[in-house]
């Protein structure tokens, strides 16, 4: 959950037991890091469950916490699974409106230009879940499937969720943020980062944080490249619109500044409609975008994170969230009575 296991943190299959492979900075770990080889297979997703880690202490039925309540998922349909799945095994029904999808770069000579010289670089760093699953589908189309990372090459991830992408590989990251936020990776490798380092940085074309521009600041020679950019997804609003209207939506959530602004392109009058639904945000930054536009936001969890956001839902829920009123509200067009307390600062 929180950082990796230093520079030199393993990177190569998982061991049949489930833990990672030793190296130089894990604990017990010796001798070098095997050569990162993408595994398929046998490598456990880090982390736990939504329901696990003490959220079956909470008020009202404890295995299915959301239970009558429904949540609007907004992320890409590719990137739905983790939350929906979540949301729907704590009793929530899901309204699945994805406002983005996860689009091929418009050019990908810059990719693989830097794919030819991987073995120039000592650093490979990841933003996003996204950017693991596509770097590795273009390393595997050029070099065919189970193609090898050089061996010297050593991985950061941005939180839990692009560790647990890397996983999937059998690759484990050496430097993961203890705050899963873009800003937080270079000060993370601050202290594994030599003057000249080259860095590969994988990530969106249009990055939330401008990770490439702290790195350089730390004396790194970084090559950014785009393996994917999001897109407005189509799709029918007006059902969505409707149910808004009606007070059928308990929680909405956003998971990237993206999806706020596809989601008030695709409902222009969206802030209105969701004066009366408990807003949720995976982070700050997203939570910043939504302000911005004028959303209230009420919830960001801790630990941005699909976990993390489900957990937020589970608490808000057991506090008692004047669901009843809320839709009453939404029905008579105005915002029903705050019992929730004071939105999450600056989180």
């Amino acid at each position: 959950m929180g950082g990796g296991g230093g520079p030199g943190g393993s990177r190569g299959p998982r061991d049949p037991g489930g833990g990672a492979g030793s190296g130089p900075g894990r604990p017990g770990g010796a001798g070098a890091d095997p050569p990162a080889r993408i595994a398929r297979g046998g490598a456990g997703s880090p982390g736990q469950t939504p329901w696990e880690g003490g959220w079956r202490t909470v008020a009202g039925p404890p295995e299915r916490p959301l239970a009558g309540r429904t949540v609007l998922v907004t992320r890409a349909r590719e990137q739905q699974s983790g939350l929906a799945e979540a949301i729907r095994r704590l009793g929530g029904e899901v309204w699945d409106f994805p406002t983005i999808a996860i689009a091929d770069p418009e050019d990908w000579g810059p990719v693989d230009a830097a794919l030819a010289r991987l073995e120039s670089f000592a650093w490979l760093v990841f933003t996003s879940q996204n950017g693991v699953r596509r770097f590795f589908q273009r390393l595997e189309g050029l070099r065919g499937p189970g193609a090898a990372l050089p061996p010297h090459l050593r991985i950061a991830a941005v939180g839990r969720a692009t560790a647990a992408a890397l996983a999937g590989y059998g690759l484990e990251p050496a430097v993961v943020p203890r705050e899963y936020r873009g800003r937080e990776l270079a000060p993370a490798l601050a202290p594994h980062l030599r003057p000249g380092d080259r860095v590969l940085l994988a990530q969106a074309r249009d990055p939330a944080w401008d990770v490439a521009g702290d790195l350089r600041r730390l004396g790194a020679e970084v090559t950014q490249v785009a393996v994917y950019r999001t897109v407005p997804a189509a799709g029918d609003p007006e059902p969505l619109r409707a149910a808004l209207a009606a007070g059928r939506i308990d929680y909405a959530t956003f998971t990237s500044p993206s999806t706020v602004r596809n989601f008030l392109l695709a409902l222009p009058d969206g802030v209105r409609l969701l004066a009366p639904v408990t807003v949720a945000c995976i982070g700050p930054t997203t939570a910043a975008a939504a302000r911005e536009a004028g959303l209230r936001v009420d919830l960001v969890p801790p630990e941005a994170t699909a976990e993390g956001l489900a957990a937020a839902l589970v608490a808000h829920a057991a506090q008692g969230d004047g669901q009843g009123r809320r839709r009453e509200a939404a029905a008579a067009g105005t915002r029903g009575p705050d019992t929730d307390g004071e939105p999450s600062p600056g989180r």
